[in-house]
């Protein structure tokens, strides 16, 4: 059985997948900071709109963590795998020599 995928490929997935990680990493710190700017907009005393609003993004906050943290295991495993058919294509040429 062929292997549908070459190495390089598996490295260009990588470096895709790492730029679209660290975008959700700064996407992440950027909302972080709006949502702390809104309470200057937001906040009253009559009204907890801003609480409310904070309340239901505290909920999901951990969500967004967890999905980044799903991504990096994704980039992880990729390099690793690259790493060990890597060393097992450098192992069958050694054989083969």
């Amino acid at each position: 059985m062929a292997l549908g995928f070459s190495l390089q490929e598996m490295q260009n997935t990588l470096e895709i997948v790492t730029e679209q990680t660290e975008k959700y990493s700064e996407a992440i710190e950027t909302l972080d900071n709006c949502m702390t700017e809104l309470e200057t907009v937001l906040k009253s005393n009559e009204i907890k709109l801003y609480e409310d609003i904070m309340e239901k993004y505290n909920s999901k906050k951990s969500e967004l963590a967890s999905a980044k943290e799903q991504m990096k295991y994704f980039c992880n495993t990729i390099n690793q795998k690259i790493l060990e058919l890597d060393d097992a294509a450098d192992s069958a040429r050694a054989n083969f020599s």
